[in-house]
């Protein structure tokens, strides 16, 4: 909620026009940068990357900004960016949905789709914790490299 009233503060006082449900938060200005690099699947089908704070990692929800990318060959890279992103601390969460839901499926141990974190902690149950693979937008950063991985068939 301190995001969103940061955005809306910003909003007010600049006079910007911004989506809150959109790919991206557009407020012109310092301390905005892009976050991006590439991702790649042994299967083809819709891939899908979640930029997440803290309070949308830790609830499950969609990330502040999300891109939905085809990744129409196996193994080939798809290139992403996410642009205008305030400097924050985020978890980068790339998946492949398979059934069409538009969320990451976990069993009790591990996803159930191919997925991939950025900075990826080995929890011994679960999702890992926020604080475990988070990272700080203090500049552009364009260099992320993630291969989503089926965590049951480790293709």
């Amino acid at each position: 909620m301190k995001h969103v009233m940061r955005i809306i503060t910003a909003f007010v006082m600049t006079g910007s026009t911004f989506s809150l449900f959109g790919q991206t938060s557009v407020i012109p200005g310092n301390g905005h940068f892009t976050v991006g690099g590439s991702l790649s699947s042994s299967r083809s089908g819709t891939i899908y990357a979640d930029l997440l704070t803290q309070e949308k990692y830790e609830h499950k929800k969609t990330g502040v900004f999300y891109l939905v990318l085809p990744a129409d060959e196996p193994g080939k890279q798809v290139e992403f960016a996410f642009n205008d992103v305030p400097g924050d601390s985020y978890v980068l969460v790339s998946y492949q949905g398979l059934n069409g839901n538009r969320k990451l499926d976990w069993n009790f141990f591990h996803p159930i789709e191919p997925a991939a974190i950025f900075r990826p902690a080995q929890p011994f149950l679960g999702m890992p914790r926020f604080e475990d693979v988070k990272f700080e937008v203090l500049s552009a950063r364009t260099d992320i490299i993630l291969k989503l991985r089926h965590w049951e068939t480790n293709e």
